[in-house]
C-alpha cells in the first residue's frame, strides 16, 4: 500500500508545477472541438435491409450451413447476393439515382462520371449475419436520404 500511496504523490508532484498549462492545453483543444463540431455539416445516414430468395427451392438454414463449409456459391447461395449487389452498385441504377434527385447540381460537378463516383462512394452495401443484404447511403440532406433508400419504385 506505502509503494502505491508513494508512487501517487511522486506523480502528483511532478506534475503540479506544470498544472495551469496542462489546463490551459486542454481547455484550448476543447474549445477547438466545441467549435469544428458546431461548424461542420450534419451528414444523415439511412439504411434499407433486402433479403434475396433462396435459391432453387432450398430452405434458407440449409444454405446458411452450407455457407459455413464454403459450400454455399456451390449451390448458388452467394451467386443471388452477388448479382443483387452488382445490381445496386451499377452505373445505370446510380445514374437513375442521380438525375432523380439532381445530385449533379448538388453535388456541385460539371459531368455524369464525376457525380456517380461520389455517388458511389455515399453508398455502402453489405451482406448481414442473416444473410440479408443492408444498403446504406450517407448525404447532408435527411429527407433525400430516408427518401432514395425507401423508394419503391
Amino acid at each position: 500500500m506505502t509503494t502505491n500511496r508513494s508512487s501517487i504523490i511522486r506523480i502528483w508532484n511532478q506534475y503540479w508545477p506544470h498544472r495551469k498549462i496542462i489546463i490551459w492545453i486542454t481547455g484550448v483543444v476543447t474549445l477547438l472541438a466545441v467549435i469544428i463540431s458546431l461548424l461542420l455539416p450534419n451528414w444523415y445516414k439511412s439504411t434499407a435491409v433486402l433479403l434475396p430468395p433462396t435459391s432453387q427451392g432450398l430452405p434458407l438454414g440449409m444454405m446458411q450451413f452450407a455457407g459455413e463449409f464454403g459450400l454455399g456459391s456451390f449451390l448458388g447461395g452467394d451467386s443471388e447476393h452477388n448479382r443483387i449487389i452488382s445490381i445496386l452498385k451499377s452505373y445505370t441504377l446510380l445514374e437513375t439515382v442521380a438525375k432523380r434527385y439532381n445530385f449533379m447540381q448538388r453535388y456541385d460537378m460539371d459531368n455524369l462520371e464525376k457525380t456517380i463516383k461520389q455517388l458511389r462512394s455515399n453508398i455502402d452495401i453489405s451482406i448481414e449475419k442473416e444473410s440479408q443484404i443492408a444498403v446504406s447511403f450517407w448525404d447532408k440532406n435527411q429527407e433525400e436520404v430516408a427518401d432514395i433508400t425507401r423508394k419503391k419504385s
